[in-house]
């Protein structure tokens, strides 16, 4: 499968990782659905996001240290979408980087990954309490030739960093923005102490 240009930059903030597990040792950890999943040790935490009606899972893969999930509209394909909705887990990334810091090393590589590529500031926020960053891409010309843009939201665990980023192909409009701010503004921390509803 092709990497797309957004998720090679995030990757490329990282050292690299072992070779992928099998299904049977991906981290239970919550993908986006009502159920919470919880890491083997550390924290007992997870990130809950709004459902995706229409969406489905085309692509996951995990390791011992990261794990990545694209959703895309049904009737679409990882090498041809519209949308895309990627979840990703670092562990205990937040020992080395804060959310704010994390986004700076993908904006600092823009200029090589997506020449022309414009972003906004990085905005840190808070998500449930935790530290959080936010910032929006728009790469006019990528490797397929398409205009990319995404909007992305780290937000630091106790360890580990989670990551949602809403992707778009082609021209982006105005409600495929809206749309995407609606939906990180929507993401939950949730932990043992939680009582947001979402955590339930």
């Amino acid at each position: 499968m092709k990497k797309n240009w957004y998720l090679a930059i995030v990757l490329a903030a990282l050292p690299l990782a072992p070779a992928v597990a099998s299904p049977s040792d991906w981290l239970p950890w919550n993908w986006g659905g009502k159920d919470s999943g919880e890491h083997s040790e550390g924290p007992k935490e997870s990130i809950h996001a709004p459902d995706l009606p229409g969406f489905y899972v085309a692509h996951e893969q995990a390791n011992n240290n990261q794990s990545i999930r694209e959703e895309i509209p049904k009737n679409e394909t990882v090498e041809r979408w519209s949308k895309m909705v990627t979840t990703q887990w670092f562990r205990k990334l937040t020992e080395r980087l804060t959310p704010v810091e994390y986004l700076g090393k993908m904006k600092a590589s823009l200029p090589k990954s997506c020449p022309g590529a414009t972003s906004s500031q990085i905005q840190s926020l808070k998500v449930s309490g935790y530290d959080a960053a936010r910032f929006k891409v728009v790469c006019p010309n990528t490797a397929n030739g398409m205009a990319e843009s995404f909007f992305l939201l780290a937000v630091a665990g106790k360890q580990d960093m989670y990551v949602k980023q809403v992707a778009f192909r082609g021209e982006a409009s105005s409600a495929d923005f809206l749309w995407a701010r609606k939906f990180l503004a929507g993401v939950v921390m949730c932990t043992p102490e939680s009582t947001h509803y979402a955590c339930y």
